[in-house]
Parts: structure tokens; sequence; C-alpha cells
């Protein structure tokens, strides 16, 4: 093999280390009619796509100790980097061939790759004052805690790997911060791109097995239902669900990693959960876990000049709700919008707010877009929720999701999403042309 060009040879012996692995990526796929040998044989033609993916790979970095992106998820990086469509399996071949660390993980198509898009940080030079800080992070006096907190956040004490599992937003350029959090919502988003049909049944159907189906039926077959513009229409309706959904999951989380990132505050102290007891003696009846999408407590929060920003907003808003108990702190319930007029879960969102507020935390609804139900909004704040929606330009960080971000927590979240709409709204579109392809 040269370096610049794998050879059918060298696929052939990755195939033949590695048996599962096939088109579809590691193992083989659920869908239905989808089929393995077949699949397999199409890796193996796939040179030029192996190629691809090798040569790209090998402009990348080690990843070390920061977190491995899964194939997938790097085969689409690939892509908006400009190398074009490759399969799951072809990027996972060129991995092996580059000598790229690969974590496979049972019934799992998608393993993990051990290569990173931007290289590490360089780490602060012996005899630097940062390095004399770091070693007085475990003293037990102010500067012990500024010691901790810088070596924390230049990786000289525990793990600064990147935003993603705690290290300070300053360690990054807000370029590679704009890249994490356009990942963070578009991720979910791709798994959208993918969607079937289940038809009714409890397997995913394809465009051949769909015709299949529909083709056998006399009804269906004489009215040309059996079309592929049929099977797309079928994909778009239960795609454009799962897109709508998939937007929330990014928005969560991309709200949490916010958190996180400007307060300085660790995983378990941005999530907030609690138990709820079976109303039964029966004891086999397990108490049930709930958890909402984010926590802030003011007395996590290390920079005096954040908490008193936060507890200042909690008291305006216990003021405005009427709530007459101590808080100390904020629990959030993120959506991307709320049109529903779900009465299922409005009560349980109710139950979770007297639930916040009997442990000290003011319970907010932070919508990211205008779209609500008017009517759910007036429920909701009646029932002691703050409710923030995604409107800009107000200045009201009491109602507005993006001012309580930028004036309150300290990052424009609006001007985050305005310096990337380009980018954003090409990963929607891609994703939404192989949402609505007839196959």
């Amino acid at each position: 093999m040269t370096a610049d060009q794998p050879s059918h040879a060298d696929l052939t012996r990755v195939m033949d280390a590695h048996p599962m692995l096939c088109n579809f990526g590691y193992g083989k796929s659920p869908w239905a009619g989808w089929n393995y040998a077949a699949d397999r044989a199409a890796l193996a033609g796939n040179l030029d796509q192996v190629r691809t993916a090798y040569a790209w790979l090998r402009t990348l970095h080690p990843a070390g100790d920061r977190p491995w992106p899964t194939s997938y998820g790097l085969k689409h990086d690939g892509e908006y980097a400009g190398i074009g469509y490759v399969t799951n399996g072809a990027m996972i071949a060129a991995a092996y061939l580059v000598g790229v660390p690969v974590r496979v993980h049972p019934d799992d198509p998608n393993p993990e790759l051990g290569v990173a898009l931007t290289p590490p940080k360089a780490p602060a030079r012996d005899g630097s004052f940062t390095v004399w800080l770091a070693g007085h992070a475990d003293a037990n006096h102010p500067i012990g805690g500024l010691a901790h907190d810088v070596a924390e956040w230049s990786g000289l004490h525990g793990s600064c790997r990147s935003l993603a599992v705690g290290c300070h937003p300053m360690a990054l350029s807000t370029e590679e911060r704009d890249g994490l959090y356009q990942e963070i919502l578009l991720a979910p988003l791709r798994t959208s791109a993918d969607y079937l049909p289940k038809m009714g049944g409890g397997d995913e159907v394809d465009l051949a097995s769909f015709t299949s189906l529909y083709g056998a039926d006399p009804l269906y077959h004489w009215m040309g239902f059996d079309s592929p513009l049929m099977f797309a229409a079928h994909k778009a309706a239960g795609g454009m669900t799962s897109i709508y959904r998939q937007l929330g999951i990014g928005c969560e989380r991309m709200f949490r990693q916010v958190l996180k990132d400007e307060l300085a505050l660790s995983e378990d102290q941005v999530k907030w959960s609690y138990e709820i007891l079976p109303e039964t003696e029966d004891e086999t009846k397990k108490a049930r876990i709930l958890s909402l999408d984010g926590r802030v407590e003011v007395g996590d929060i290390p920079d005096p000049g954040a908490s008193n920003r936060v507890e200042d907003w909690i008291e305006q808003q216990r003021a405005v709700l009427g709530i007459s108990v101590p808080l100390k702190g904020a629990v959030f319930e993120v959506r991307q919008g709320y049109k529903s007029a779900d009465s299922k879960r409005q009560n349980a969102d109710l139950a979770n707010a007297a639930q916040a507020l009997g442990h000290g935390y003011l319970p907010v609804l932070a919508i990211m877009s205008t779209q609500i139900n008017m009517v759910v909004r007036a429920r909701y704040l009646t029932g002691n929720w703050s409710v923030l929606m995604g409107t800009v330009g107000e200045n009201d960080p009491l109602h507005s999701t993006f001012d309580f971000l930028r004036d309150v927590v300290g990052y424009d979240i609006a001007g985050f999403f305005q310096r990337n709409t380009t980018e954003l709204r090409a990963g929607v579109e891609r994703i939404l042309r192989r949402l609505l392809e007839a196959k």
C-alpha cells in the first residue's frame, strides 16, 4: 500500500480481519430486506470511497484523551469538509488502513474512532506561572481555589479535554466553540435522515420492502399506492415528526452545555432528578426517577458576578410569579417549541413544578423558538412556571430565552445562531434531501 493509495488487496485484508464490516457499518442492519452478503460485497467494490476517507483521515489528529467521534459522525464531518459522500463502512475500513484506533461496541454499527478534527492544546511550559499555580490546586485557601480552577481549565490537574467534558470556554476559540455547538445541534437531526417507516409492523421498511408489501395488496397495487413516491410521502410524514423531536434533543443538549461552559458547572451540577414512590403497597412496583433538562444552583457557581446575576434573576422571577418560598436555584425544561395542548404532558410538567419548588428550585420552561400555544403558556404561568420564549431584540431576560442566556448566564446564543446560520441551514438541507429521497 502506498501512502495515499490503498489497494484492493489492502481492503480485502481489512475485511477478512473484520468479517462483520460492510457498507452499512460494523454489524448487520435491522432493516427489513437488507442483505448482509450483498452489502459486504458492495464495500469490497467501494475502493474509491475508502481511498477518499483514507486521504482525509490522514489529515486529522490523534484524539488522545479527548472524546472519540463515531464513524457515522465522522463521515458527516468529512462531507462538511468537502470530501463528498462516503459510506459508514468505507470510513471504518479507511480507519483500519490508516491505523486509527477503533473501538467497536456490541450491537452498534458505528464504532468510535480515535481521531480529532483539531490538534490538542499545547500544554503550559515548565516553569511558567500556570504550572506553578497548578501545583497549589489542593491547597485549602483562596489561592488554592484559584489554582484548582486554572489547573482544571489548562489540563494540568484532572482532565480538560473539550467543552463537551467541562473545559472552560476560554480554552477554545470562537470558531472551535461554534463548531462544537453546531455538532451538538446537528448530530441528533442526522438520525432523521435515515428514517424509515414501519407501516404498522415492528420493523422498519425500505423501498424494496414497501413496494413488495403494497404491490402484493390488490387495491393498493391497482391504485398505484406501491409507487416510490408514496414511499417517499410516508418517509416524509414520519421523518418530519422525527426532525422536530431531534431538534428538541439538540436544543436541550446545547442549553445544558452553555450552562456548564459559562457558569463553570460540572455534568452532575447541571442535572436534576427526583424520585416518585409507587402509589401502591405492591413491593414489586419500583420508584420512578423523573428528571428535567438542566439545573443551576446559585451556590455551585464559582464566579461571584455570575452567581449574583443568577440569584437576582431568580428573585425577580419569584416576585413576578408570587412564589413565597425561598429558592436556591432554578431547574429547566428545554423545548424547541410547544405547539401541542397535550393535557397529559401539561399535568406532568405541573407536577414537576411542585416538586421543583418543594426542593427550592424555580421551575423554568425555556422555549428556543416562538412556537408555543398561548393557552398552554398561560396555564404554565398559573402553575408557577417561569416561561421563556425564543424572542430576540426585546432585552427582556425575564421572558426571552436568548436574553436570559446572554444577560444572566453570559453567552450570546443568538449571536451563535447568526454567525452559523449558513452552516446550520446547509446541514438541515442535506438532512431534508436525504429524508425526501424515494429510496
